[in-house]
């Protein structure tokens, strides 16, 4: 019982949230609906307006399944069957939630074909980048230490407590997640803003270093977190509130982790928006791959602070899931 007490502390609030996240995507920003460069006027029409409508629907409608789903854990007693039924289900939220952007998104783009929106296209603009693509800022040794850490302490606890030592060791490879989100965001391609190769390289270097840091603390939170709850188990006083204060006190200040960071995006992308040159118009939407990311117009970093927001969360609970986003496409 104290463990689905704990899955619904700490895991069921991230469907809304996700689902809060994912719906500001039917938002008119920016020039954008759901990834789709729109002119303001298009916004009126019946067809964008129904799109609109079925988005809605389609997010109630998968909400209202995820919220139930959970409380199937509750027909059984065993912690196995428990732990896959959350892990399961913080999955399908992510993937569920994702399709509606992703049917909106080709509804849109299918309109704007259909009536002939698409036509004079912008020249191609081809920037010399010299070495903005190969900043780097994710080193080996940062990453190693917090993660080695985790992990031997949970193989030490095995012998006192293998059911827990093991919980601990799947908790501890969270830190391998966090470490290899930090090595795929790290390797790729760097935005294009100005036909400046150093505008770019510097602009690169202050979004990666950002990404490092973010990802680095979330190591090291794991990392405490499994040492805590280690050092719970050989204690063995008041274990269970003590457990779910500590991932609660966890949630939030990787809740905060998430907020700063995303405020730091703002502001280094207010400092470079004076030197942004390069623009696209409504003809080009080739910036959407897939619901959650895409490069050209994809800003990565929405996209890793949901991730960032959601796999700690789930990470007390031993889980893997995805972040992203307030979803924010910018189209360089």
């Amino acid at each position: 019982m104290i463990m689905n007490i704990i899955f619904f502390a700490t895991m069921y609030p991230i469907v809304f949230i996700i689902l809060f996240l994912f719906s500001t995507q039917n938002k008119y920003e920016n020039g954008r609906l759901f990834a789709v460069n729109m002119k303001k006027e298009w916004i009126k029409d019946a067809t964008v307006a129904d799109i609109r409508q079925k988005f809605k629907k389609e997010m109630r409608y998968y909400a209202i399944l995820l919220a139930i789903v959970p409380f199937v854990s509750l027909l059984t007693s065993h912690m196995s069957i428990q732990l896959t039924i959350w892990m399961f289900w913080l999955l399908a939220a992510i993937f569920l939630l994702s399709l509606p952007i992703m049917r909106a998104n080709h509804r849109l783009k299918t309109w704007k074909t259909q009536n002939h929106l698409y036509e004079d296209r912008q020249p191609e603009h081809y920037v010399e980048l010299k070495q903005a693509g190969s900043v780097r800022k994710v080193r080996f040794l940062p990453f190693f230490l917090p993660n080695i850490i985790s992990i031997a302490s949970a193989l030490l606890l095995l012998p006192k407590s293998s059911g827990l030592g093991i919980s601990c060791l799947i908790g501890a490879s969270c830190g391998l997640v966090f470490w290899l989100a930090a090595v795929w965001i790290d390797r790729q391609p760097v935005s294009v803003i100005s036909t400046d190769s150093d505008v770019n390289i510097n602009y690169a270097r202050a979004k990666k270093n950002l990404w490092k840091n973010f990802w680095l603390i979330c190591c090291w939170l794991n990392t405490a977190l499994i040492l805590f709850l280690e050092i719970l188990t050989l204690s063995a006083r008041h274990m269970g509130i003590c457990s779910i204060t500590g991932m609660i006190v966890y949630t939030l200040l990787l809740l905060l982790l998430c907020i700063f960071c995303m405020i730091k995006l703002k502001k280094i992308d207010r400092s470079y928006a004076q030197k942004r040159n390069l623009t696209s118009d409504e003809n080009d939407d080739r910036n959407w791959i897939g619901s959650l990311s895409g490069w050209g117009g994809c800003n990565l970093s929405s996209w890793a602070v949901f991730s960032g927001a959601s796999w700690p969360w789930a990470a007390p609970l031993w889980c893997f899931g995805a972040a992203t986003p307030s979803l924010k496409w910018t189209t360089p």
